[in-house]
């Protein structure tokens, strides 16, 4: 092993997309991350307004389900997921890495909205209520203008988290391991 090379040149850098295709990957981790990210987002924010805008007992009951959810290592879940994604056929394509987003990426998410819903006054939702806007729209137009730094926040983890998945793209190949 050499650890310090003979002739160092700055020419391998250029080689080095001939020989992996850098922009290929690039623009699939782009392409995840583009619809992982909002996803993870609509999917968080609406779980965690549901929440916080449940009775005391169901509240308490769901934040302490996230909690023990958030506990599992994502790793025990791994082989799991590889499977049921080989069995439904869907190895080598992206919607692997995208499928978390379909539950809000983490639990966490779900929190930060629950707990930046629940601070949330009152009144503002009796007054949605009473001028007759649903449950949807109270949550477009009442709730999320309101949260910006949380959905600041949850979008960053969420690409930081589609962007560095990838231990499970390697899985998730249709290659048989």
């Amino acid at each position: 092993v050499s650890w310090v090379p003979a002739s160092p040149a700055w020419s391998n850098y250029a080689e080095v997309f001939d020989v992996v295709p850098l922009a290929r990957y690039t623009a699939n981790s782009l392409l995840v991350a583009a619809v992982a990210v909002p996803l993870s987002v609509l999917v968080a924010s609406w779980a965690g307004f549901a929440i916080a805008r449940l009775p005391r007992r169901s509240r308490v009951i769901l934040i302490g389900l996230c909690v023990v959810v958030l506990m599992i290592p994502a790793t025990s879940l791994l082989v799991g997921r590889v499977s049921v994604f080989r069995w439904l056929g869907l190895t080598d394509t992206p919607i692997p890495l995208m499928a978390p987003a379909l539950l809000g990426t983490s639990p966490l998410f779900v929190l930060l909205y629950a707990w930046t819903t629940s601070r949330l006054p009152a009144d503002l939702f009796d007054l949605a209520r009473e001028r007759g806007l649903s449950p949807l729209a109270t949550w477009r137009r009442v709730a999320m203008p309101m949260q910006h730094g949380t959905t600041a926040a949850a979008a960053s983890l969420a690409f930081v988290l589609s962007w560095g998945n990838f231990p499970l793209s390697l899985y998730t190949t249709g290659a048989d391991s």
